[in-house]
């Protein structure tokens, strides 16, 4: 009777054990990243789902008329992966259009490489990197 009891709670153990929950790598995107070379632009993942989810991205002010303003690409962008690229949709586009960049997260997820989505200074093409911060 004792082994029968000691083997029933054996199998729950390992039936537990193997039920962890494999979420996607990006769910290691939750936190602030910082833009590895100026360290002025920030990103902030706070929502993430099964698909993808948001983040926002803060990356200064400006002076337009006469005032200091967030850079016009500052703000909420939602994200679906797909395969190599990550899917873009700005939240203040007048249109519900994901556009796609590259994306990659190192083995150690704390290193993040996105393509040029957001700064005009550099080709569309440009690959930026940014670090975990938190």
């Amino acid at each position: 009777m004792k082994t029968s009891i000691k083997l029933i709670l054996f199998i729950g153990i390992l039936f537990l054990i193997s039920c962890e929950t494999n979420n996607p790598p990006y769910y290691k995107l939750k936190g602030k990243w910082v833009e590895s070379v100026q360290r002025k632009d920030t990103l902030l993942f706070n929502y993430l789902d099964s698909v993808g989810g948001s983040f926002w991205l803060n990356n200064g002010l400006e002076l337009r008329n006469g005032h200091m303003l967030p850079k016009a690409s500052a703000g909420l962008y939602d994200f679906k992966f797909r395969n190599d690229s990550i899917l873009l949709y700005y939240g203040l586009s007048s249109t519900y259009n994901f556009k796609p960049y590259y994306y990659k997260l190192n083995a150690t997820f704390d290193v993040l490489q996105i393509g040029n989505f957001y700064n005009s200074g550099i080709p569309n093409t440009a690959r930026m990197t940014f670090v975990r911060i938190n």
